[in-house]
Formats: structure tokens, C-alpha cells, sequence
């Protein structure tokens, strides 16, 4: 497909009420004053691309390239953009109040005069980025998040969180703690194997009424008895905490340093969830 015809193409789609454009490929693309709002837009490739004034609001560009994209008056209210690459993105006079940025890179981005009331800023990069006269009330952080040398994210009216705050605001579901608890299982059990694996599962496991839901079966797999698309509370991830905690601490006891190697593994969630 031609690129013009891409273009047009999307713009057609749209139109006769398609969302779902995931992983779509259109770098370069001319979409000035596309309406995309409530897109999926998932790992979609848009560097270089001219979105300047573009609709995007509640649009879910989570790890897609924005790669020094024009996004100047673009309106992205809302907009889910986690683990999004914008390195070097045009976002002046842009809309972004309440939008997800959680780890985001934003290095070299401009972002002069944008909205960022109440975004989510959490673990965000903005190495050199350009923060002039940029509307950062309410915004939060972590102590994650990366700013230019010169910047005071209080003084800009930001609100520091912590990590267990951040993955709260973020909306976290169960379905996202199974998949991070079972790579912590998975770890332990390429050291000791399915059965003592599930062993110390169960017997690290607090006795908290809601962790009774959570499944293990005997290769050492977790499930959960309801529905995995719920967000979780803040009492539920202290609990899910106060479980992790244990179970490292009983695979330490045959695992030296257990704490140590899953985070050589980078299970982000567990790992921040511990951090808190």
C-alpha cells in the first residue's frame, strides 16, 4: 500500500467507526487534523509523522513511536501513553491533562506550553526536555521519574506519589499481578523445581481472605477464582506485597541472594511493588 493511500486509508476507517489500528506502520505520514480520539493505537510506528492538531483524545498509543512527531496542538486529553518513545517530539501547545505517561521517554521532547494538569508522570523520562511554560498543576510523580537538571517538580505545582500510589492511579488489574507473580514462580522453580515451589507458595501465603482466591496448581502456576480484569485496591497490593515479601524470603533460604536475581530479571511490577 502506497503511503498516501495509508493515509487515507486510516481516515476512512475511522470514519465508518473503526477503533483498532494496532501496530499500524505510517512514519512520515501526513495526518493533520486526523480525528483518532478513543483509538487503539497500541505499538503503532507514527515517528516523523505530522499529527499537529490531531485528536487523539482517550486514544491508546502504549508503546507506539512518536518519535520526533509534530504534535503541536494535538488534543491527547486522557490519552493512555505508557512506555510511549516521544524522544524529540514536537508537543507545543498540546493537550495532555490527565494523560498516562507512566515511563515514558520524552528525552529532547518539546514541550512548551502543553497541558499536563493531573497527568501521570510516574517513572517518566524527560532528559532535556523543554519545559518552558509547561502546566504541570496536580501532575504526579515518582521518585522514578527523570527531569532536566534544572527542573523542581514542587515548585511546578506536581504531587510526588509513591510507587504503590502510582500503580493505584495507574489502575493495575489482577490479570497484570498473575503475570508478574507467575515470572517470580517461574524463576523459582528453574531453581527448585515445580513441587517445592508450589510448597513454599502456599506456606508464605498470609492469611488474608482475598489471597485465598489465587490458585496454584502443581507445576507451580498461579490462577485467580474471579474476575482478573478488576483494578486492585491499595489493602489488596499490601497484601500481594506482604506475600512476595514472604515467598522471596522462604526461596532465600535455598536461593541465595533470591531477591537479588529477580530483580537481574527486571519484573517490573514485583520489583516496584517491593520498592514501595
Amino acid at each position: 500500500m502506497l503511503k498516501d493511500s495509508a493515509e487515507l486509508e486510516i481516515r476512512k476507517r475511522y470514519s465508518l467507526g473503526d477503533r483498532q489500528f494496532p501496530n499500524i506502520r505510517l512514519r512520515h505520514a501526513q495526518l493533520k487534523g486526523i480525528k483518532l480520539a478513543q483509538a487503539n493505537l497500541k505499538g503503532a510506528d507514527l515517528s516523523y509523522a505530522n499529527l499537529r492538531e490531531a485528536d487523539l483524545s482517550h486514544a491508546d498509543l502504549s508503546n507506539a513511536y512518536l518519535n520526533e512527531t509534530n504534535l503541536v496542538g494535538a488534543n491527547l486529553k486522557g490519552a493512555i501513553l505508557n512506555h510511549t518513545s516521544l524522544i524529540k517530539a514536537i508537543l507545543a501547545d498540546a493537550n495532555l491533562t490527565g494523560a498516562n505517561l507512566s515511563e515514558a521517554f520524552l528525552t529532547k521532547a518539546f514541550l512548551t506550553n502543553v497541558d499536563l494538569t493531573k497527568a501521570n508522570l510516574s517513572g517518566t523520562y524527560l532528559h532535556d526536555a523543554d519545559l518552558t511554560g509547561t502546566l504541570l498543576d496536580g501532575a504526579f510523580f515518582t521518585p522514578k521519574t527523570q527531569f532536566p537538571g534544572y527542573f523542581n517538580p514542587l515548585a511546578a505545582g506536581m504531587v510526588q506519589k509513591t510507587s504503590v500510589e502510582s500503580l493505584i492511579q495507574q489502575k493495575v488489574t489482577i490479570t497484570e499481578l498473575l503475570t508478574s507473580f507467575n515470572q517470580v514462580a517461574q524463576c523459582s522453580s528453574h531453581y527448585l523445581g515445580n513441587i517445592l515451589t508450589a510448597k513454599y507458595l502456599n506456606s508464605s501465603r498470609p492469611p488474608r481472605e482475598w489471597l485465598s482466591n489465587f490458585k496454584i496448581d502443581s507445576q507451580a502456576k498461579i490462577a485467580f477464582a474471579g474476575n482478573i480484569n478488576t483494578p486492585i485496591t491499595t489493602l489488596q497490593l499490601e497484601y500481594f506485597k506482604e506475600w512476595v515479601a514472604a515467598f522471596i524470603k522462604a526461596c532465600s533460604l535455598i536461593i541465595q541472594d533470591f531477591g537479588k536475581v529477580l530483580k537481574s530479571k527486571d519484573i517490573e511490577l514485583v520489583n516496584t511493588i517491593l520498592k514501595s
